[in-house]
């Protein structure tokens, strides 16, 4: 999807970047939905190929190789959803992957099992990222907590000309998946974008898009410059909530649920202290 105009400069303050969105791109290959497999009960509820506990205590092993294998196996549930997303190998693409193999897990270890709702999910996951096709490449590139604060108010057009290039390309997102969409980036403590929502004005499968993001920013340089496990960026996760008195980024009783499940799925103390600093923070919060 890149746009890679080598004739643009990366903006260095506001006062340097466009003035308006950058001209949707018509040359943008996307992904077309299609008719979804067939794997539903009567009651339409997703019956997924591989069970979500065993692929995301895959996902939290130390072994490269059985981490490999169900991210595979992960993206093979993603494929249930939408087979007709094909990835195009590139490290942006792997992204948006990963975020939807977190998402569509998290929304079922949390009871979730509704097909159209798996499914408007997968699809606002798998392009959650479109709209940074159009931005500079230079700034997409750029950790995001090394952004300068013009940087990062130009980054967070991105969730706009998404929306703007599906627009424009003919690719209707059902109502449910552009809510998703629309809100991946907003936080819990009303510091998110572009709506600045906060507490629960934020769908809550938003917020699983949200956090599936961050833990897998958490494990590329594409976050602070550092490489992280699932496990260690679930200790961050549990630094980023403890800092104050009040959820930061996430809806506590979301979050909870989320590692509750990991916990029982794969014991391991990175989750359960997250899980306890999820816990004090909402007490103190009440």
């Amino acid at each position: 999807y890149q746009n890679e105009d080598a004739s643009h400069s990366a903006p260095e303050s506001l006062a340097e970047a466009p003035a308006t969105p950058l001209q949707v791109s018509q040359e943008a290959p996307v992904p077309l939905p299609a008719a979804k497999v067939e794997a539903v009960d009567t009651n339409g509820n997703f019956q997924p190929e591989i069970a979500p506990e065993k692929i995301i205590e895959g996902l939290l092993s130390n072994d490269a190789d059985t981490i490999k294998k169900s991210q595979e196996e992960g993206k093979k549930v993603v494929e249930q959803l939408e087979p007709e997303f094909q990835s195009l190998g590139s490290t942006e693409n792997e992204h948006s992957l990963m975020v939807a193999i977190y998402s569509v897990l998290f929304a079922m270890g949390i009871g979730c099992r509704d097909q159209e709702t798996l499914a408007d999910l997968t699809i606002a996951s798998l392009l959650h990222d479109i709209g940074t096709t159009q931005l500079f490449p230079e700034v997409v590139c750029t950790p995001e907590l090394t952004r300068t604060p013009a940087l990062a108010k130009y980054f967070q057009n991105h969730v706009k000309l998404g929306l703007e290039l599906l627009d424009e390309i003919g690719f209707a997102l059902k109502p449910r998946a552009r809510i998703f969409f629309e809100q991946h980036h907003e936080k819990f403590n009303g510091s998110g974008y572009p709506a600045n929502l906060e507490s629960f004005k934020i769908d809550e499968y938003a917020q699983l898009i949200e956090l599936a993001d961050l833990i897998d920013l958490l494990q590329r340089v594409t976050y602070d410059g550092k490489t992280r496990s699932l496990k260690e960026s679930l200790t961050v996760i549990q630094e980023i909530e403890g800092q104050k008195n009040f959820p930061q980024y996430f809806n506590p009783e979301i979050l909870k649920k989320v590692l509750n499940w990991m916990t029982v799925s794969c014991k391991d103390e990175s989750i359960m202290l997250a899980q306890n600093t999820v816990e004090q923070v909402k007490a103190k919060a009440i």
